[in-house]
């Protein structure tokens, strides 16, 4: 008898859970608000129909941070906790390697919503385009490896990477508020609240409806974002899965 050795034997299941899950949900989600949003502007008659950019920039605006997490989170933890690990690599299979297939499908539930977003609105509300724009790719490709990335690296620890990961964008948003307030009206905050802003993940640059990321600011989600996805990978391959290691 043969044995699947393949890196990608998993690869059709991950797809599957996927699919039925996450992209299900949004797919379900995007179709929904844009049904609501042709029902709004049926009421209106004469009214001119709605940028499409403009619905996606606020839609994303809203829902981008939970998206993410619902895509990328809990997934290798909860496995740890319930002991699927055990049975996933009875035979060989590096746990970094499945898991980042997971990652990356999860990502492309993310990425193809915007796209089933556009032609809803497209076609219920006859805009004049699908609303795609290269900076709002560009915003949700660097949530997915920032706030994705502090995600899998949490999950490595924790099921409740999730939990701790919307706790530290909620945080990390309030305390760059701050510092934009105290820099219009030149007050000086406290160093207990400027060093955590210093630290954390860059979550407050990524903004669908704002100006397009670059220079310093750019290079500091990327390398942030990136640096967490590397570790966590690192940390799956050399770290015990569980109390009992390695099935």
């Amino acid at each position: 008898m043969t044995r699947d050795r393949s890196p990608f034997r998993y690869l059709p299941s991950l797809a599957r859970t996927v699919a039925v899950g996450p992209l299900a949900l949004f797919v379900t989600v995007a179709v929904a608000l844009a049904v609501v949003l042709w029902r709004i502007h049926e009421v209106q008659p004469g009214a001119p129909p709605p940028l499409a950019a403009d619905i996606q920039n606020v839609t994303w605006g809203v829902v981008l941070t939970v998206a993410v997490l619902i895509a990328v989170g809990g997934v290798m933890g909860t496995d740890v906790q319930r002991g699927y690990y055990r049975s996933y690599f009875s035979k060989p299979m590096g746990p970094a390697w499945y898991y980042a297939q997971r990652y990356l499908l999860g990502a492309a539930a993310v990425l193809v919503t915007p796209i089933v977003y556009g032609v809803c609105l497209k076609l219920l509300l006859h805009t004049t385009d699908f609303g795609w724009h290269g900076t709002l790719f560009a915003a949700i490709g660097m949530a997915l490896l920032l706030t994705g990335g502090a995600t899998l690296l949490l999950s490595t620890v924790t099921s409740r990477d999730w939990l701790v990961v919307f706790l530290l964008v909620f945080l990390q948003t309030r305390i760059a508020a701050l510092v934009q307030f105290s820099a219009r009206f030149h007050t000086e905050l406290p160093a207990w609240v400027v060093w955590p802003w210093k630290l954390l993940p860059p979550f407050h640059l990524i903004q669908p409806s704002g100006p397009a990321l670059h220079g310093g600011d750019l290079l500091h989600v990327l390398a942030y974002g990136a640096a967490m996805v590397v570790a966590a990978l690192v940390i799956m391959r050399y770290r015990p899965l569980g109390s009992g290691g390695r099935a």
